[in-house]
């Protein structure tokens, strides 16, 4: 079982306002999976992003996404997207079926350790990520 602590997102997430820069700031959707700065809980990192819409019913289910959220699913400018990104509810980074998530883990990981934490960094992924070069690079 993950230690990810509760939720310190927005139920309802705010829509996409941009690429970061001086006067839009960054926006992550790991919030959902707890508070990611707390250097004793886990972080999770979800890489099949075509598969949002699985973790978005995951995260109403157990409480950390309201269901109204959907009703701006895949709507311009929302974060709620068909395939989800490092600002989509639930998501971490942005990755993809070319694996990049198991790398950026890696790095995050080192630089938990590196600080101190004694929070996991658990990297969930597809079948067919395992078929990817950059799964065996980041090995």
């Amino acid at each position: 079982a993950l230690n990810l602590g509760p939720s310190i997102a927005d139920p309802i997430p705010a829509d996409f306002r941009g690429s970061p820069g001086p006067n839009i700031p960054a926006i992550t959707g790991e919030g959902n999976n707890g508070d990611f700065n707390d250097p004793s809980l886990d972080r999770l990192i979800f890489s099949p992003v075509h598969y949002a819409l699985v973790l978005y019913s995951l995260l109403v289910e157990i409480g950390r996404l309201d269901i109204a959220a959907f009703r701006r699913y895949n709507k311009n400018g929302s974060t709620v997207e068909l395939i989800g990104a490092e600002h989509s509810p639930g998501h971490a980074v942005t990755a993809g079926s070319l694996s990049q998530a198991l790398s950026q883990a890696a790095g995050i990981a080192y630089a938990r350790r590196l600080k101190g934490h004694t929070g996991r960094v658990v990297v969930y992924m597809s079948d067919g990520e395992f078929q990817e070069g950059q799964t065996w690079e980041a090995i």
